[in-house]
């Protein structure tokens, strides 16, 4: 949790095909705004995988989910 009292969840997962993992961040703001982002090394986790890893990382992805401009949100 972080200090504005934001929960934050973030991990890896596989895909449903050889080879597809995704990383997956999410999110539950003291606002009510809660979301879950998801990038996988296919275009869906049911496609064959385009490339070894997810073109974003976990710490990239984590800075969108935690941008303040989600506090805007409804």
């Amino acid at each position: 949790m972080l200090p504005d009292g934001t929960k934050v969840a973030a991990g890896s997962l596989p895909g449903s095909q050889p080879g597809v993992v995704g990383v997956q961040v999410g999110t539950s703001r003291v606002n009510g705004v809660e979301m879950v982002i998801t990038a996988y090394n296919a275009p869906t986790p049911k496609s064959r995988k385009q490339g070894d890893k997810p073109l974003i990382t976990l710490d990239e992805l984590k800075a969108v989910a935690l941008s303040r401009t989600w506090l805007t949100a409804r």
